[in-house]
């Protein structure tokens, strides 16, 4: 018990991290939502002074050209009186209208004068003044709020790494008795069935089990004296047979739980052995046993991807069912003559079963298609940061690989480059494929979880330069 209880533990810190790094992710999101209404009020705040200011000008022109019309008219006015004569007022005065236009004219020029200046003003200040002043003040604002969301996303990126770490430290706990997969390797069935069934047999007392004596007991209605021994006679049909007696219990013993001897276990069907296997057998052995470059197993599933998956979203991402995937491996291991899977009713019309049994057969390979041998050459070569060295250096090391290993990888990375041609559709890209196939392909006698990204950028590299590595024919 003491592994699960391990393992539960483990789970217990990992959902505690989770936890943490949600929390850590609330807080985040409630700081930029703070941040983005201050920035947002900032901005409607500057945008009505910024409105106020901008009505100031328009407001001064027109009052600008006000003045100037009455200018106009006074002028006219004025030229009108000088060449009219004179009018005599009601108490006999004489009037000189003349003389009145003109006081009319300046009057009007002086407003006149006085309206440029002030639009002038206006206009300087809006130039030289406010517009510099809300430029500035937004400018502000940004470099306010790119500052903050850097802030955060540093913040985010530093939570990621926490959290990833945290989660590694709780699955290997670098190398203590807390690594995860040796508390669920140390987990012994048998030995905590047993240890649970004891622990409840001792807290309660014994009891004896064994075969159960009946006595015959007469109804009264019968005139005969009871029977003291029966007649030794020969068992007759219509008579129970007699019932065998339960044997002790034994927690070791095959059979159903508190089980007689009357209770038979049916036998475990027999299973049944590969005639010709194909699964976990070399490509080497493959090659010479068959005859074929490229294992048939592999020809039949890429077919069957090419004709019925290639527009099929999640394509080798998606897996299949684990019953058509087996029935899939069933068939190669035993007769693979027989399959033609241009018939989809042969992989029982599921084209991710296909593709999960493609996937299993590298998996199952004793050596890896890019070989355990060149593993870490690979893994160099993919440090490369130049795209086109980094090529060369790959095909180097494809052009390495024996017979039955380049004939195959050769037609599986073709087969994927035509994959991604329908990434469109599928959403399958190098990259997509790569995380699927990287692993299966490549990977290193010993687990090396720390070079996966260079598995997959390996792989990547490989299939976006297909077309150059290798000659479609």
């Amino acid at each position: 018990m003491k592994g699960l209880q391990e393992s539960n533990r483990i789970h217990d810190s990992l959902a505690d991290n989770g936890v943490a790094f949600a929390a850590a992710l609330n807080t985040m999101s409630e700081e930029l939502t703070e941040l983005s209404n201050n920035i947002e009020a900032g901005r409607k705040q500057w945008k009505n002074v910024v409105t106020g200011s901008e009505k100031k000008g328009p407001t001064s022109y027109h009052e600008m050209e006000k003045a100037r019309n009455k200018v106009d008219i006074a002028a006219k006015e004025y030229e009108s009186a000088r060449n009219g004569s004179r009018s005599k007022g009601f108490l006999g005065n004489n009037r000189n209208p003349e003389e009145d236009s003109r006081k009319k004219l300046e009057m009007a020029d002086m407003e006149y004068v006085r309206q440029v200046e002030l639009t002038n003003k206006v206009h300087s200040e809006l130039f030289h003044v406010e517009r510099p002043q809300s430029v500035k003040a937004l400018r502000d604002l940004i470099l306010e709020c790119d500052a903050g969301l850097s802030l955060q996303l540093q913040k985010f990126v530093a939570l990621n790494e926490s959290f990833a770490l945290n989660n590694g430290r709780a699955v290997s706990g670098n190398g203590g008795e807390s690594d995860l997969r040796k508390a669920l390797l140390s987990v012994d069935d048998e030995a905590d069935m047993n240890g649970f069934i004891m622990e409840f047999a001792s807290k309660s007392p014994p009891q004896q089990v064994g075969m159960m004596k009946f006595e015959v007991q007469k109804h009264p209605i019968f005139p005969l004296p009871p029977v003291q021994q029966p007649q030794q006679e020969p068992p007759r049909p219509s008579e129970p047979q007699q019932i065998n007696p339960r044997p002790p219990y034994d927690p070791h013993a095959q059979g159903a739980f508190g089980g007689g001897g009357a209770v038979v276990t049916p036998a475990p069907r027999p299973v049944r052995r590969p005639v010709k296997p194909v699964f976990g057998v070399p490509l080497e052995v493959l090659l010479q046993r068959d005859g074929n470059a490229v294992p048939i197993v592999v020809i039949q599933c890429m077919t069957a991807v090419e004709l019925y998956g290639l527009n099929v979203e999640g394509i080798y991402r998606q897996a299949g069912a684990t019953s058509h995937i087996q029935k899939i491996k069933e068939i190669f291991d035993n007769d693979p003559s027989k399959v033609d899977f241009r018939n989809p009713d042969q992989f029982f019309q599921d084209v991710n079963s296909v593709a999960s049994a493609l996937k299993q057969f590298f998996r199952e390979l004793p050596d890896p298609v890019l070989t355990y041998a060149l593993y870490d050459e690979f893994i160099e070569s993919a440090k490369i940061d130049d795209d086109n060295a980094r090529r060369d250096a790959l095909h180097g090391l494809i052009n390495r690989l024996p017979d039955a290993h380049y004939a195959t990888v050769r037609a599986l990375v073709l087969h994927l480059s035509r994959v991604m041609q329908y990434s469109g559709q599928n959403k399958m890209n190098s990259w997509n494929l790569s995380i699927c196939f990287g692993p299966t392909l490549m990977s290193a006698r010993q687990e090396d979880l720390k070079n996966t990204n260079w598995q997959h950028r390996a792989l990547d590299t490989i299939l976006r330069n297909a077309l150059d590595i290798f000659d479609e024919d």
